[in-house]
């Protein structure tokens, strides 16, 4: 028998299937998720009955500092709350979006002191970065990067022309 930190019991949500047991937990990572109840020994348990458990939910779209007073720490801390273990944060950023190297630096440093989830953030790649190659700009930000193709506000979403890629 495995022992964890926490057991949570519930219907688990998996990538195809839902089943009725157990998530391992250590220093707050799942490590082992098990069919059937009473397989995990856990410090703390949390019994979901027969309610949904979503191990590790990915929100693919939040954005942090369209409001710049919410931030990484607030932002993160309701996700963790709704069961969100990851998200991707959007480049919109007010008052102005992350286009440029110095500002996506100084985005990362303020996600490793607050984020208490994990974070991925997205590029951006926008009317007046021809010059930079797509390439290049795609490696400093890793994945994934959005390029707007329709205007609007057009200081934060200039439109992109196509032809320019």
């Amino acid at each position: 028998m495995s022992t964890f930190d926490l057991v949570v019991s519930g219907r688990i949500v998996g990538e195809e299937t839902v089943i009725y047991g157990e998530i391992g937990i250590n220093k707050g990572k799942i490590i082992d998720i098990c069919e059937g109840i009473g397989n995990f020994v856990g410090r703390e348990r949390i019994d979901a009955h027969q309610s949904y458990v979503f191990p590790g939910a990915i929100d693919v779209h939040v954005h942090c500092f369209s409001n710049p007073e919410e931030g990484f720490y607030s932002t993160s801390a309701a996700a963790a709350a709704g069961g969100v273990t990851t998200f991707l944060d959007m480049p919109y950023d007010l008052p102005n979006p992350i286009n440029h190297v110095d500002q996506l630096n100084k985005k990362i440093e303020k996600l490793e002191k607050e984020a208490v989830v994990d974070v991925g953030l997205w590029g951006l790649f926008q009317s007046g970065m021809e010059q930079i190659k797509l390439s290049r700009w795609h490696k400093l930000v890793q994945w994934p990067l959005k390029c707007p193709l329709l205007k609007q506000m057009n200081t934060v979403f200039p439109k992109f022309l196509t032809q320019k890629l």
